[in-house]
């Protein structure tokens, strides 16, 4: 054979091992952006299954707050309304009755104050969603026994409770 014909072999050689790389264009900066759009949408456009049984959110996991508390009751107890039923009963066994101080304590920690309100031109203030002014009596269930607070005094951001002798400033 003559060199130009190997050389003629060689460069058609050279040009079929590279046309399959050739026919393989590069990706352009809009395949690359739909790409990237495709795989920021996909969870949107195509979500995945929810599961059967969806899990509790209100469920305490092991190591939780009511689990590891040390005056809890049994730890490994499975049932969490059981364990928060024990919990509360063993507390409002331990509490003492005490005086009309730490009782009225107690009963204003369950108040819910709104705010206030003038009604009639005297000023009223919101206790547990009703309008009070003083005078008024609040009741109160406190362990499955009615306790009465006195609205003693109602001002712009203060509120004066009463038990028996036992008086308590609120400020708001």
């Amino acid at each position: 054979m003559r060199p130009c014909t190997h050389l003629l072999f060689l460069l058609a050689a050279s040009g079929a091992l590279a046309s399959p790389g050739a026919a393989t264009k590069a990706p352009t900066t809009s395949d690359r952006l739909k790409q990237r759009i495709e795989i920021l949408l996909q969870h949107r456009m195509r979500p995945d299954a929810l599961p059967v049984i969806l899990p509790n959110p209100f469920e305490v996991v092991s190591g939780g707050a009511v689990a590891g508390r040390p005056d809890g009751p049994d730890p490994g107890a499975t049932d969490n309304a059981e364990v928060a039923k024990a919990l509360t009963g063993k507390l409002a066994d331990e509490l003492p009755p005490g005086s009309s101080s730490e009782a009225l304590a107690r009963c204003v920690a369950k108040l819910r104050i709104g705010g206030t309100v003038t009604l009639k031109g005297q000023l009223q203030i919101i206790i547990n969603d009703y309008p009070r002014k003083e005078g008024d009596t609040v009741v109160l269930d406190r362990n499955n026994a009615m306790t009465y607070l006195q609205v003693v005094k109602v001002a712009p951001g203060a509120l004066t409770l009463r038990l028996n002798e036992a008086t308590q400033t609120i400020r708001f």
